[in-house]
């Protein structure tokens, strides 16, 4: 029996680059959690979908940093949602809503659903170049017959 020549790899645990990178977005986030209204940056002119967005940035970040941990993440990231909305109470200036958790929280978790649904697509895609495109592709057809006199 002939040993295949692409063991199945490990998936990693975590992913350094992505962790920077939620690194980086959690204190954004962070600091316009907390920072004074004047401070605060606006992107678009809802809030809710500034919310939402950088959340659902996070998320993503989030899940494609730690692949394995989709239960916890979303978890995570909710209570983080919750924490810092909690904490906009120690701010002066600032007020804290249970409505803007829900929609930090919502964006958190589309960030995440979609973080994993990009891990599905790469696996597929890796799969099939692991096995090779030719095994999916429909036979050629035979040669012609050849009639000999």
């Amino acid at each position: 029996m002939v040993p295949n020549p692409f063991p199945e790899r490990r998936r990693k645990l975590i992913s350094v680059q992505w962790l920077l990178l939620a690194a980086l977005a959690l204190s954004v986030i962070v600091f316009a959690t907390l920072c004074p209204m004047r401070l605060r940056p606006h992107l678009f002119a809802n809030p809710d979908l500034e919310r939402f967005a950088a959340y659902a940035g996070l998320g993503f970040a989030a899940k494609l940093a730690f692949p394995r941990k989709h239960f916890v993440t979303i978890l995570g990231l909710g209570l983080v949602a919750a924490g810092l909305e909690a904490a906009q109470h120690l701010a002066p200036g600032r007020d804290a809503h249970l409505r803007d958790a829900i929609v930090k929280a919502l964006g958190a978790a589309a960030g995440v659903q979609f973080g994993l649904a990009c891990l599905i697509v790469r696996r597929g895609l890796a799969k099939r170049i692991r096995l090779g495109l030719e095994a999916h592709r429909p036979a050629a057809a035979a040669e012609p017959y050849e009639l000999t006199e």
